[in-house]
């Protein structure tokens, strides 16, 4: 039943997709008794429009999907599987520069403007780098779709370092400029944490169970 719901794109789709949303918003809010201004909660939520036009763009202009809902879908589902995105405004700017590096990574598969698009997906990933150095990871997203796009030669493989290693620079100089290096070189220390006890708390069921309908 719900296979049938979510195989076509229509509107009643995408207003309980955004109800899924707001429930799982609401309940980070609420396990978390956290209250926000409302300047805030205007920021948050266009943040999230912003990432949600994004993603939308992404799936849409590649043709990841057919005409359907379940991209969006299980988007929202995999959301709800980290609450504190709902939280921390600097993992909703992380995410977003994510899928800025991602536009770009996927539209490699077109000839026009290749190195602009390579250094412009090094340089996303170089500020979310500042912000969050386990985000380094998405670097080899973009060297795959190099060597899948028929796009590997000595240019296309330096240029993505260029745009990498731009807001480096720049953020070391700024360290420098105000006597605090030490926050550059945190960058390199890199704490990873693989305790997933977190995910069988009773707050995921629900995520859990939709993911089980499909």
């Amino acid at each position: 039943m719900l296979a049938n719901f979510f195989g076509k794109s229509k509107p009643v789709n995408f207003i309980f997709i955004l109800g899924l949303f707001l429930g799982y918003s609401f309940l980070a809010y609420y396990k978390h008794q956290i209250s926000f201004s409302f300047l805030e909660i205007i920021g948050v939520v266009g943040s999230f429009l912003l990432i949600f036009f994004l993603y939308n763009f992404i799936v849409l202009k590649n043709s990841l999907t057919f005409d359907n809902s379940y991209a969006f879908l299980f988007f929202i589902i995999f959301i709800g599987f980290f609450p504190s995105i709902f939280l921390n405004p600097t993992s909703l700017l992380i995410f977003t520069l994510v899928l800025f590096s991602y536009r770009k990574i996927y539209s490699l598969k077109s000839e026009s403007a290749v190195f602009q698009k390579l250094f412009d997906a090094g340089f996303w990933l170089g500020i979310t780098y500042v912000l969050e150095p386990f985000s380094i990871v998405n670097i080899a997203l973009l060297y795959v779709a190099i060597y899948l796009f028929g796009k590997l030669t000595i240019q296309t493989l330096i240029i993505p370092i260029l745009g990498f290693v731009t807001p480096l620079i720049l953020y070391v100089t700024y360290s420098f400029w105000n006597d605090s290096l030490s926050d550059f070189n945190k960058l390199f220390y890199w704490v990873t944490s693989y305790d997933f006890i977190e995910l069988t708390k009773n707050y995921y069921i629900i995520p859990v169970l939709f993911l089980g309908f499909f």
